[in-house]
């Protein structure tokens, strides 16, 4: 009798310990569950901001006329370490720019064009910032192609993906919103790892309507920048880092298309 009582109570702790492991278990996929569904979270605003801008278009937020922005890069001293420039322009069918960053002795050009239910984008800069740097960018639909002197590869595009040209405007939406969203983007330097594309996330995280967070990781770490909006949407200054490094927005300008920017030329 004693040896079934045992059998019985190894039987009965057998079943108890099987409960357990299994209530662990559930608990565990509901964790894990619960953890994927709030980093998915930020992805997907960013894919309702992106398809909202497609539904409404970029005309219920910039205008028919053209705009040029300039700003000074300065220093936590105040000197001055650069210039940017950077021009948008309605055209048929959609928007285009050209952003122009000079340093002493180095410069970037950034051109642009986005069509007006964001469907199409073409992107090329030449830079030789810190490294030399020829690249285009083309996106129609989700088909992404990056081309370099002598080498072009396609890839499907995430569907948080920010066109060339829209990065501002995405972080003044997503400061409208008021919640943090996560979005891809590609960086210069960094497009391509051997001969696939490489994509970053971007996450932007709203103070309030007129200051957001940026946080841009990159291969060295990841870069917080603070932004200051205008009312209009406009970037009035960008931090940059701890150190104080900023853009700071010296002049507005508001045109006709027709006329010529004063854009900096060779």
């Amino acid at each position: 009798m004693a040896i079934a009582h045992n059998n019985r109570s190894k039987q009965e702790q057998a079943k108890l310990l099987t409960a357990v492991l299994a209530g662990v278990l559930g608990v565990s996929i509901a964790c894990a569950y619960l953890i994927t569904q709030k980093s998915r979270g930020p992805i997907r605003r960013a894919e309702k901001i992106l398809t909202d801008l497609r539904a409404t278009g970029l005309s219920a937020y910039w205008s028919d006329k053209a705009i040029e922005l300039t700003y000074d890069l300065l220093n936590a001293d105040g000197k001055k370490l650069a210039h940017k420039a950077a021009v948008r322009k309605p055209i048929d069918g959609g928007y285009r720019g050209i952003i122009d960053l000079r340093r002493q002795s180095s410069k970037a050009t950034e051109a642009w064009f986005v069509s007006e239910d964001v469907y199409m984008g073409l992107y090329e800069v030449e830079s030789n910032l810190g490294r030399f740097i020829v690249m285009g960018i083309a996106i129609e639909g989700d088909d992404l192609t990056v081309s370099t002197p002598g080498f072009s590869t396609q890839v499907k595009a995430p569907a948080n993906y920010i066109p060339e040209g829209l990065m501002d405007l995405v972080i003044y939406l997503t400061a409208l919103t008021g919640k943090d969203a996560t979005f891809s983007t590609i960086a210069n330097e960094h497009a391509l790892a051997g001969k696939k594309v490489r994509f970053f996330q971007v996450q932007i995280k709203p103070q309030d309507e007129n200051n957001v967070a940026v946080y841009m990781p990159g291969l060295r770490g990841t870069q917080r920048m603070e932004y200051k909006l205008g009312s209009d949407g406009i970037v009035h200054e960008v931090i940059l880092n701890s150190q104080g490094d900023r853009f700071q927005l010296t002049e507005k300008r508001i045109f006709d298309p027709s006329e010529e920017s004063s854009t900096p030329e060779e």
